[in-house]
Order: structure tokens, then sequence, then C-alpha cells
């Protein structure tokens, strides 16, 4: 899930489910600042539901505790990487 954009992808293997997520999200920010442009300021700024902020942290934080102080895992990415790759497209 993208918790930014609140875009979610899913499939059998994470990997394909990254992969189908990160597509998903490069076109989105394509489209907002593109076709789309007089609805980029909605479009860039639409978030998730904060119940789901308040379960993504949550379980980051259980994550935490119990793998500790190891940062939690299988993340499709942090904001910087996400930024290095729209960069890149």
């Amino acid at each position: 899930m993208c918790l930014d954009f609140s875009l979610a992808a899913q499939d059998e293997s994470l990997e394909v489910a990254k992969t189908k997520l990160r597509s998903q999200v490069v076109s989105y920010v394509k489209e907002a600042g593109g076709i789309d442009s007089a609805h980029a300021d909605y479009l860039l700024s639409r978030s998730a539901p904060f119940v789901y902020w308040v379960k993504f942290y949550f379980y980051g934080a259980m994550q935490s505790l119990v793998h500790s102080k190891k940062p939690p895992s299988g993340h499709i990415a942090t904001r910087r990487e996400m930024s290095a790759i729209l960069a890149a497209t």
C-alpha cells in the first residue's frame, strides 16, 4: 500500500506486488502533473484514511520491538528511494 496517495496492489508474490505498486505510483504522479494537472494539488495531497496510518505505525513499532532494534523490513520504498525512482523516469 502507498499511504501517501492511497494506492494499493496485491499479488501472490511480494516482489510482483511491489513492482505493480511502483508502476502505479509512477503513473499516478505523471498523470497528476500531466493530464490531470488542473487537479494536481488535490491528487498529490490525497492520502490514505487515518486508520491506515495508525495501523502502519503500530505494526512498524511492534515489528521493531520484536526484532530488537532492526528496522522494519518489507516496505516498498522509503521516501528517499521513491524520489529516486520518480526522478529516474
